[in-house]
């Protein structure tokens, strides 16, 4: 914090920039969860549905092992607007997932 905002910012929108090119050459598999490890964390409350944020894939996917997940995406502003983004709703027992349209 004790570098001006402006080089801050400056950083910041060098990451970005980086991890943008870099998602490019990476597969699923590494951007992703582990199918595994997330059936028995959901295994372990018993959930039939988990909600959880940006794996660089947001969509509702189909079930793994019977667990329906549903990855939210992160959120980029342009100015005011909101250019990227989303949020869940639960509809007859299933999980939507709404863009940025939809506030």
């Amino acid at each position: 914090l004790r570098l001006p905002l402006k080089k801050r910012l400056q950083i910041a929108e060098n990451a970005r920039k980086k991890s943008q090119a870099e998602k490019v050459t990476k597969s699923h598999d590494v951007t992703d969860v582990v199918a595994a490890a997330f059936l028995k964390e959901a295994n372990k409350f018993d959930a039939s549905i988990v909600i959880h944020g940006h794996t660089h894939i947001p969509a509702v996917h189909e079930a793994i092992g019977g667990v329906v997940r549903a990855v939210l995406p992160d959120w980029v502003f342009e100015g005011q607007k909101c250019v990227r983004g989303g949020w869940i709703s639960i509809e007859e027992g299933q999980p939507v997932l709404h863009g940025p349209d939809a506030l």
